[in-house]
């Protein structure tokens, strides 16, 4: 063991004794020109020939998987297909109608959550409408009105409310 492999054992086992303590495994060397004759070496030594003469004992048919190929076509072909293909086209349409639905829903809360006046009108569009139009509009919405509304809208001034409060009470 050299001097520099010395300090990195020494710093291994401050930082991990566990792990210093571990031994290591021993590098081999590969003999010059191994990888160019061991494919030969194993050839000889499997004698692939032998394989090739060997007669065939293991029940198979002569030619046969020259044959099974067309056999299994043949009775594929001739089996009745179920019509379970209809039956998912459906539910791929109902599935995708549900999915739009939904997006389309999802969608419309959404801008309505962010834009309570509508999808055409913002809260300054509806301040540059003439009085009989907003009118108009509150009476015909009046179940969903409320009198904070009005007021947070500038539609109504609480000097108003109080003035026409005197005048109900006379």
């Amino acid at each position: 063991m050299n001097n520099k492999d010395k300090n990195i054992q020494q710093e291994l086992k401050e930082l991990n004794p566990l792990l210093a303590d571990i031994p290591k495994p021993e590098i081999k060397d590969v003999p010059a020109g191994y990888f160019d004759t061991i494919e030969d070496q194993l050839i000889g030594l499997t004698n692939i020939s032998s394989v090739h003469d060997h007669k065939d004992t293991s029940g198979i048919p002569e030619r046969y998987f020259e044959s099974l190929e067309n056999k299994i076509i043949q009775r594929l072909q001739s089996q009745p297909v179920e019509v379970r293909s209809n039956q998912l086209k459906i539910i791929r349409k109902v599935m995708k109608i549900a999915a739009a639905f939904v997006f389309v829903l999802t969608s419309y809360l959404t801008i309505r959550q962010y834009n309570p006046y509508g999808f055409l009108s913002t809260p300054d569009e509806i301040a540059l409408q003439d009085d009989d139009a907003v009118w108009d509009y509150l009476i015909d919405n009046s179940d969903d009105i409320t009198l904070n509304m009005l007021i947070d809208n500038g539609l109504v001034e609480v000097s108003d409310l109080d003035v026409q409060i005197a005048n109900h009470n006379k």
